[in-house]
């Protein structure tokens, strides 16, 4: 028995030691494939990449997003860098093709040209963000590789010094495509300086359900409603239209929800029938309390959907005012030519007394005559 004593202890102490090291020491974990393989400070897991801030200049952390390391991936955002005009050809590298990425995110990266062969890799992407960028060119149909995109955000994607009509030739220039973007519904254009763009211009977008404007310079719109017979959503608030676009109420579009708020609106004899139809037809605005006239004065900071059309008639208080206004031009001709005549000289001088002894005098040369002709006659 004693024998075994020592054996005893060498054992309990074994494995105290153990359990204090088990308790002291972190526990040691394999990283995985996908966090192994993924570019310094980005998160990565099987089907996510994702990398924030990185401040980089180059487009190595695309390259380092294998296909074979990422077979399901599904979600890259990369975002906060510098990386000014992509590359010429495949962002991922080599042939390297990512068949199950759906979202790509190249928000916030001072993006300035891209061309189609930019996303060769990416084929299967449906969902597309660039908001945020310094977008001066892309190349000849540059999403001519992403025939399934279903949604394109170029929110703020320009740079400052590209004109108004520039980027409306470049958004022209991405809507090229052989695929015709069957899939393209949502198409966002927020907060880009905007004034114009081609009425012919999303005549490509059959299936285009959302078009989104807000933020813009518009003061005028002229699109083909022909070429969107799938338009449900159009937002045009904040921009500068003090004539709501005819379009929009005259038909040829089945809108179910339009935003025209945050516009200096001129509610006047022009806009009469937009205000009628706008009252008839409410459920179908969106921010309706900041849907407000900017002029006449008697209805500024009045909600259009205040003004009851059946009493207000806003023809009648333009034409009241215009009737005041030719008046007032009338009395201004008249008096400057009767000036004009007067100095002249060429209007006949009028007496201008009056009172009480020109009346006087013509009463005795009244009285004189009739005294003549009370006279007896010599026979």
């Amino acid at each position: 028995m004693y024998s075994k004593l020592p054996y005893f202890i060498f054992i309990t102490f074994f494995f105290a030691i153990q359990n204090s090291f088990a308790v002291r020491s972190p526990k040691f974990e394999l990283k995985t494939q996908y966090e192994a393989s993924c570019f310094p400070k980005c998160t990565c897991n099987q089907t996510t990449v994702e990398c924030k801030n990185l401040n980089e200049i180059k487009t190595d952390v695309f390259e380092h997003i294998l296909p074979k390391i990422w077979p399901e991936l599904d979600t890259v955002s990369i975002t906060g860098n510098d990386l000014g005009d992509l590359p010429n050809e495949n962002l991922f590298g080599d042939r390297n093709r990512h068949l199950r990425l759906t979202l790509l995110d190249l928000s916030d990266n001072d993006i300035r040209s891209f061309s189609a062969e930019t996303f060769f890799g990416a084929p299967k992407v449906q969902y597309l963000y660039l908001r945020n960028n310094e977008i001066t060119s892309v190349g000849s149909k540059p999403f001519d590789y992403m025939p399934l995109i279903r949604v394109i955000d170029l929110t703020a994607g320009f740079a400052e010094g590209v004109s108004g009509k520039k980027k409306g030739e470049i958004i022209g220039d991405m809507l090229e495509s052989g695929h015709h973007f069957k899939h393209l519904q949502e198409l966002i254009l927020n907060a880009n300086g905007l004034i114009k763009l081609d009425s012919e211009m999303f005549c490509t977008l059959e299936n285009l359900g959302r078009l989104i404007l807000a933020d813009n310079l518009f003061e005028s719109l002229d699109l083909n409603v022909k070429c969107l017979p799938s338009l449900r959503h159009l937002d045009l608030r904040n921009n500068r239209f003090e004539i709501v676009p005819a379009f929009i109420y005259k038909g040829g579009l089945d809108l179910n929800a339009i935003d025209i708020s945050q516009n200096p609106l001129k509610c006047d004899c022009k806009m009469e029938e937009f205000i009628k139809f706008a009252n008839d037809d409410s459920t179908i605005f969106l921010d309706q309390g900041k849907t407000i006239c900017k002029v006449p004065t008697e209805l500024a900071g009045k909600g259009i959907f205040e003004i009851d059309t059946e009493t207000t008639n806003l023809c009648q208080r333009g034409s009241r005012l215009l009737h005041w206004i030719i008046l007032i031009l009338i009395a201004g001709g008249c008096f400057y030519v009767y000036r004009h005549l007067r100095r002249a000289g060429k209007l006949p001088r009028m007496p201008t007394v009056f009172g009480y002894s020109q009346l006087k005098s013509n009463d005795e040369m009244n009285n004189n005559y009739n005294s003549s002709n009370n006279q007896p006659a010599f026979v």
